[in-house]
């Protein structure tokens, strides 16, 4: 995951924040406590990090298979937050099921909320 400085004097630079995620980033929100909160939809597939190096060609192949042959989504409800310098500060991860695929995640009021594009809930947590 890359940060961008947007202000500053590291103004319009780019540098790695986190390294080597666990799961597919989808959308990243900052926390009433200043943590980065993290959606992570699913885990890491093997055979998309080996196809991740290889021509687009091979990956675009991959999705244009057959549904029965492509990689599954994994029902997970997963989000993590990492501090200012990139260190990770909660990983919460479990199963629910009527709720799966965390696309959002927002902090409010000392509890996270979270919004799926494959469920017909919202998700709370409370910190």
């Amino acid at each position: 995951m890359q940060r961008i400085w947007l202000r500053g004097p590291r103004h319009g630079t780019r540098e790695t924040f986190v390294e080597n995620l666990p799961g597919f980033p989808d959308n990243l929100s900052t926390g009433e406590s200043g943590l980065i909160w993290v959606a992570l939809p699913n885990p890491r597939n093997r055979l998309l990090d080996t196809l991740l190096p290889r021509p687009p060609i091979l990956r675009r192949l991959a999705w244009a298979a057959p549904e029965l042959l492509q990689p599954k989504e994994k029902s997970t409800v997963w989000v993590q937050a990492y501090n200012a310098d990139g260190v990770l500060v909660h990983d919460l991860q479990t199963t629910h099921p009527g709720f799966r695929m965390v696309t959002g995640v927002r902090e409010f009021e000392g509890s996270l909320w979270l919004g799926s594009l494959a469920s017909r809930a919202i998700g709370r947590i409370t910190l």
